[in-house]
């Protein structure tokens, strides 16, 4: 059935689980003898309870985390990075960087509206991002 080094590649395997096995039950029955898992009493203080906050789900229409977040004010066409970016609703990391791409290759955005030239935006996109943007003076060297 089968031949003989695949008769003594199975002893090998029956053997190291047969011992691996062995090792686990000392190991079960001493709990003692792990080092690495003894429980030091007092050793770090237990962290403080803070009150939990239920996450909360939106309301339909309400701003999004992403939108919240660019509250803080509108985000630059003209000198955001990748990362800004990132931070607006519906641009994940490769919209962000083709946004990036298409302002170094084309020169500023003129527009909010000069958006939907970058490749996978279309016009829902620029016009949830219309309050969120502005194109600012261009920078450069």
């Amino acid at each position: 059935m089968f031949n003989r080094k695949e008769q003594v590649a199975l002893l090998l395997l029956g053997a190291a689980l047969l011992l691996g096995s062995a090792l686990a039950a000392v190991d079960h029955f001493r709990p003692s003898a792990m080092e690495e898992f003894r429980v030091i009493p007092a050793a770090v203080a237990p962290p403080a309870v803070e009150a939990a906050v239920p996450p909360t789900v939106p309301a339909k229409g309400a701003p999004d985390s992403a939108a919240q977040a660019v509250q803080a004010g509108p985000i630059d066409l003209n000198r955001a990075t990748e990362t800004d970016l990132k931070r607006l609703p519906g641009i994940g990391p490769k919209i962000a960087a083709r946004i990036v791409k298409y302002r170094d290759e084309h020169g500023p955005f003129a527009t909010v509206d000069a958006l939907a030239k970058v490749s996978g935006i279309g016009p829902r996109t620029v016009a949830k991002l219309k309050p969120l943007v502005v194109c600012g003076p261009a920078t450069g060297p």
